[in-house]
Order: C-alpha cells, then structure tokens, then sequence
C-alpha cells in the first residue's frame, strides 16, 4: 500500500550506462550512487482514484474534442440582420407590384 492506493510492485535488474545518480553543486556535478534495481508501481485495480485520476489526464490529451471550442451567444443572432433585409426587400417588391397593378387599373379606365 501507498497511502490508501493498493499497488503492485515489481523489483527488476538494471542493466545499462544509464544507472547513476548525480548532484550538481555550483558548475559541476558529483557522483553520489549507482542504482542496480528498479521499482515499478503498478496500479492494483481500475477502480482506483489514481487509476481514474491518470486515464482523465491522458483522455483530456488524446481527446478531439478540445479543438471544437463553444461560445456562449452573445448579442443579438448574427442572421437576424440578414432576415430582416430580406424581409424588407421582399415587403418593397410587394409594394411595388401594388403600385403597378393600380396603375394599369387607372390606364385601362
């Protein structure tokens, strides 16, 4: 156990230049030991905190979606304005037929 998390441990041999540890004091850096072992932690279950905790984060990254970014509305609807000239126009063009009709009328006369 570490804290409340069950895990399980693996001890493997290392093998490989890469296997020491260095402090750095001021412009260089000292040898303080060689390690010979690794320790894995694995998660015991998916049922976790930190198994949710670690799949959440990595979900976040790989996740599509955050490149779709929603904004709230805000002002009037951009397609409002073009509804009403079009509504405009259209009233102008009844109108205007209107008038035409009524002047042929007259003429006929």
């Amino acid at each position: 156990f570490v804290g409340a998390e069950e895990f399980d441990i693996l001890q493997v041999p290392l093998t490989g230049a890469h296997s020491h540890l260095y402090v750095k004091h001021g412009a260089g850096i000292q040898g303080q030991a060689q390690f010979h072992n690794k320790m894995m932690f694995r998660i015991h279950s998916t049922d976790s905190y930190t198994h949710r905790k670690m799949t959440l984060r990595v979900s976040d990254r790989v996740s599509k979606s955050s490149k779709v970014k929603t904004l709230p509305a805000v002002g009037r609807n951009p397609e409002a304005k073009r509804e009403e000239l079009c509504k405009r126009e259209d009233e102008r063009i009844a109108a205007q037929r209107r008038r035409e009709n009524m002047q042929k009328k007259i003429r006929e006369k």
